[in-house]
């Protein structure tokens, strides 16, 4: 097979997936309940490695520019999550994960006012999450961030940072705005 992006839709219900697509995947186990979508570009993801998850209703893996993935064993997606991948993404064993939970290793740059945000590329940092954690719904992990072993995410947080293992997280509903400061204007 030659095409350069698998794009792998996967619309039953409640059915096991054994998947390899060569030396550089390694998926064992793969629960869905329908509309699960593996999104992978062949040529430049590096690995992927998902020993046994479920995923619920519309859960995306996307993974470009030699993205590396690995899920463990026992990991549960509620429905509504996402994983991007472009740099380094680790999920332990026996997670779990509440509805709409999104996971982002990169984000957008955008030191100039004069290109298009879109244009400007993207910087990226790997993210851990460790075992036995319980993250909340519409919880957001960006790039860096690092969660320790038994963590416990309250719904609707932001996650950027170290959390160190057997913590809870709780959400702050403070809103700061600043003023955006383009640096070549």
């Amino acid at each position: 097979m030659k095409k350069y992006l698998i794009l792998l839709e996967i619309l039953f219900n409640r059915f096991k997936y054994n998947l390899l697509f060569g030396e550089k995947s390694k998926i064992r186990n793969i629960y869905t309940e329908g509309n699960f979508t593996l999104d992978i570009s062949k040529k430049t993801f590096q690995e992927i490695i998902i020993d046994s998850a479920n995923f619920r209703k519309y859960c995306a893996i996307r993974i470009r520019n030699n993205g590396f993935l690995k899920i463990g064993n026992g990991v549960f997606f509620n429905s509504f999550c996402s994983i991007n991948c472009l740099d380094n993404i680790i999920i332990g064993n026996n997670c779990v994960f509440g509805e709409n939970v999104k996971i982002y290793d990169h984000n957008h740059k955008f030191s100039s006012g004069l290109i298009l945000i879109r244009e400007q590329g993207y910087s990226t940092s790997p993210i851990t999450v460790g075992n036995n954690c319980w993250i909340g719904s519409n919880v957001t992990i960006l790039k860096g961030a690092k969660i320790g072993n038994n963590v416990i995410i309250g719904a609707g947080c932001t996650i950027s940072e170290k959390i160190p293992s057997n913590s809870v997280v709780k959400n702050s509903s403070d809103l700061m705005i600043e003023k955006l400061k383009w640096k070549d204007q």
